[in-house]
């Protein structure tokens, strides 16, 4: 009973802090704006398009092409969204929810798997959410220092990276509020728990759950299958459990088998996998994306390299992996394999830190210089959370992304998802293009990366509102929405600033490939090996 109530209050907290844009959003909207409940960004309306599609849909088509495609996403956690019968927003929050307390439960289980005592838990959170971009400290202090706005601005990477490319779902966050990082976050933290308790004990019963956990991790984000599956290798080897390796690969390939299955049937599908990569420059980005812990760990490892349990060999995987594996070409949205990866430099920096004797004959004078990280650390997140906070409310927000939307766009939306046709194409300028796709509408150059030719698109729309109508043709466009009238063209609709135009007749065109449309479908050796085995094109 006590862990569940220390889960439900962390999983509170940390939902509370991750969307402090939206609560800004909910309490001063600015006058004609209303509260969107949701950050707006690419990733939200992403997952409100798949929720809103498995409405109608068990494989999902592409809402955010402008061609017609096929049935053919497999994605099975918006499924549960879709299909539950509830609003899609209000379900999609019951399961963010559900999944802070999953991630929140398998923290404090790792916190017990690899932390002796109280002390070293509560230094193993401290390190975890210390492990802060070093770019995103030097912002803080920018901001502190009152430095010119464009050197603000150069820092803001630093906000980026720890909130929006390393997030998380849990400790990480602001930016991207997304269910499938916190999900990822908490298979992560439960496989390597697992693991650890399973060379401890060498129970059975933990590399069954394992197994497991692997299976249901990859079947419904199938990104961490590819580290858990890798990290878990060199603990297994060393201790000669070779079966093992091969029984938790198993499991984890058979998650991500429906995936692989449709990507070679698709080929939009296929298309759209070879664009969503991430590419990590060097190993030298983790020290730079997680700043001092992981400099302190490859400090005390150079030093004290031996690990004589079975928890350091899993944690020394784990990090050192991670600091490899997102640089091998072809794992898709490689930035996924670090969902959790700053609790794994929180338990190592505090278990070398423990075992080291320089921190063990001087720990009472290192103290000090440990409580003002802390401090340091709280005081640059109150300073990034404060200024997302205040983004919330702003239309045209500094570094973060509003949570509020125009009282005339809201209703706009309303009307186009009452009184047009469920296959129509929609052409709007940005941002409103992300927000047609989840009506559900096919929707213009509406994601950078399932919009498969995004820039393309954009230019085209750019093109057509400069009065080339030659771009409703081009893709079959049959509503576009203006926030100027168009000459030469009479709405059907106005709504405030927003003006609705009709094509008869126009119904998009099939897909016709990414390699006709940019004259090249680049593949890394491994997909283009995998793809020609399957003679997918």
């Amino acid at each position: 009973m006590r862990r569940l109530w220390q889960s439900l209050l962390l999983a509170l907290a940390v939902g509370l802090v991750n969307h402090a844009a939206v609560i800004a959003g909910m309490l001063h909207p600015p006058a004609g704006y209303e509260p969107a409940w949701v950050i707006r960004n690419l990733d939200i309306p992403q997952y409100l398009t798949w929720a809103a599609a498995a409405r109608e849909h068990w494989l999902l088509p592409n809402f955010h092409a402008p061609w017609t495609t096929e049935p053919a996403l497999f994605q099975p956690l918006l499924q549960l969204v879709g299909k539950s019968g509830l609003p899609v927003l209000t379900a999609y929050y019951l399961l963010q929810a559900l999944l802070y307390w999953a991630a929140a439960w398998a923290l404090l289980a790792a916190l017990e798997t690899f932390c002796a005592n109280a002390r070293q838990r509560l230094w193993a959170l401290v390190a975890a959410a210390g492990a802060l971009p070093l770019k995103l400290i030097a912002w803080a202090v920018a901001q502190w220092a009152g430095l010119a706005l464009p050197v603000q601005l150069a820092l803001a990477v630093g906000v980026i990276e720890y909130s929006y490319e390393t997030a998380d779902g849990f400790f990480r966050g602001g930016l991207s509020n997304s269910s499938t990082l916190t999900l990822g976050t908490a298979v992560s933290l439960t496989a390597f728990t697992l693991l650890a308790r399973y060379l401890r004990s060498g129970q059975a019963g933990h590399f069954r759950l394992l197994c497991l956990v692997n299976f249901l991790g990859a079947l419904f984000h199938p990104f961490e299958v590819f580290l858990i599956s890798t990290a878990a290798i060199f603990p297994l080897a060393r201790a000669k459990r070779w079966p093992q390796i091969a029984l938790l690969g198993l499991a984890g390939g058979l998650g991500i088998l429906p995936y692989l299955v449709q990507t070679i049937r698709s080929p939009w599908l296929r298309d759209t996998s070879d664009l969503a990569v991430w590419h990590m420059p060097s190993p030298a980005w983790v020290l730079l994306a997680f700043g001092l812990p992981a400099f302190g760990i490859f400090w005390l490892t150079a030093m004290r390299p031996r690990s004589p349990e079975p928890e350091d060999d899993v944690l020394n995987s784990w990090f050192f992996t991670n600091a490899l594996l997102p640089m091998v070409p072809g794992i898709p949205v490689a930035n996924h394999l670090f969902d959790g990866f700053a609790y794994c430099c929180g338990f190592l920096l505090v278990r070398k830190a423990a075992a080291d004797p320089m921190f063990l004959r001087h720990g009472s004078r290192l103290r000090p210089a440990a409580l003002a990280w802390a401090a340091s650390t709280v005081a640059v997140l109150l300073t990034l959370y404060a200024q997302l906070y205040r983004d919330g409310t702003n239309p045209d927000p500094f570094i973060g992304r509003p949570a509020i939307i125009a009282s005339d766009e809201r209703r706009l939306l309303e009307w186009l998802r009452t009184h047009t046709a469920g296959d129509a194409l929609i052409l709007a300028p940005e941002p409103l293009a992300h927000w047609v796709a989840p009506l559900p509408r096919k929707s213009l150059g509406s994601h950078d990366v399932f919009s498969i030719t995004f820039a393309a698109q954009r230019q085209d729309a750019d093109r057509f509102f400069a009065g080339d109508l030659s771009i409703i043709d081009k893709y079959g466009v049959g509503i576009a929405v203006s926030e100027r009238p168009l000459p030469g063209l009479s709405p059907i609709h106005t709504e405030g600033r927003w003006h609705v135009y009709s094509f008869p007749g126009r119904t998009p065109h099939s897909y016709p490939g990414r390699a006709q449309l940019t004259g090249a479908a680049h593949r890394s050796l491994i997909r283009h090996w995998l793809f020609t085995l399957f003679r997918a094109p």
